[in-house]
């Protein structure tokens, strides 16, 4: 089952934390630890850089609290042209659609050579908390870093 999520406008005066912060210099993706901040907020950030070509999908695993009490917005920041599709598959088995970038286009932004995009999305029904992944697969033949974070806020 896949459900496609169509991003949602959100609060934009929440907390954010800079995707620039050095997490490893060897593994790919590269993933911080999940950083909790005042009042429910929960980050996790993850860099993966890549390969020239095109290539099997790049996979990591996240927490992800219970979504029908909490809100997340995906930040995505990568070279411009590069095309991905980003997918969740939630610990119940469903699959929701991240990043199309053919749906995505009005929520980025250039900004000196990288394209950022800031996706909101509502608490959801029907998901679980849990373990999720995350597949990232690239179809530009470029090499890329994507810096990608994941922000939970509760609802309450």
């Amino acid at each position: 089952m896949v459900l496609a999520l169509a991003a949602c406008s959100g609060d934009e005066s929440g907390t954010t934390l800079p995707l620039t912060d050095p997490i490893s210099s060897t593994s790919t993706p590269r993933t911080a630890p999940s950083t909790t901040l005042d009042q429910g907020t929960t980050i996790s950030r993850h860099v993966l850089d890549l390969p020239e070509g095109i290539g099997e999908p790049v996979t990591f695993e996240f927490e992800a609290p219970i979504p029908i009490e909490n809100t997340f917005e995906v930040e995505i920041v990568m070279p411009i042209g590069t095309e991905l599709d980003i997918k969740f598959l939630t610990s119940n088995g469903m699959t929701l659609m991240i990043f199309d970038p053919d749906k995505s286009g009005t929520f980025c932004v250039e900004d000196d050579g990288r394209l950022k995009c800031q996706l909101p999305y509502p608490a959801l029904e029907a998901p679980t908390s849990g373990t999720w992944v995350a597949t990232v697969d690239k179809s530009s033949t470029p090499p890329a870093e994507v810096n990608i974070m994941i922000e939970w806020r509760s609802v309450e």
